[in-house]
């Protein structure tokens, strides 16, 4: 499932059995911000360690669990705030 502004893609979900998989691209200026962010201090690796593509910095996320979830809501609500704010 795509889940976009109606321009450009916010994430994708891919359902798996029992968890799903969320991906991203962000932008420069957001793995910046996002890195030295404390609300998202669990996901600061995969921020750090992201590749870089033309959309963005691809970042990976398997959610499992309500644990693995939580971080992962803080940064998705934070990207939707730098990109409607």
């Amino acid at each position: 499932m795509k889940v976009h502004d109606r321009k450009k893609a916010l994430l994708y979900v891919v359902p798996m059995n029992g968890a799903f998989k969320v991906s991203m691209a962000i932008r420069e200026t957001e793995k910046e911000t996002l890195a030295a962010d404390a609300d998202v201090a669990l996901l600061q690796d995969a921020i750090a360690l992201a590749k870089k593509h033309a959309e963005g910095y691809a970042l990976r996320f398997d959610v499992k669990d309500k644990a693995s979830w939580d971080g992962l809501h803080a940064l998705v609500e934070k990207l939707i705030d730098a990109r409607t704010g």
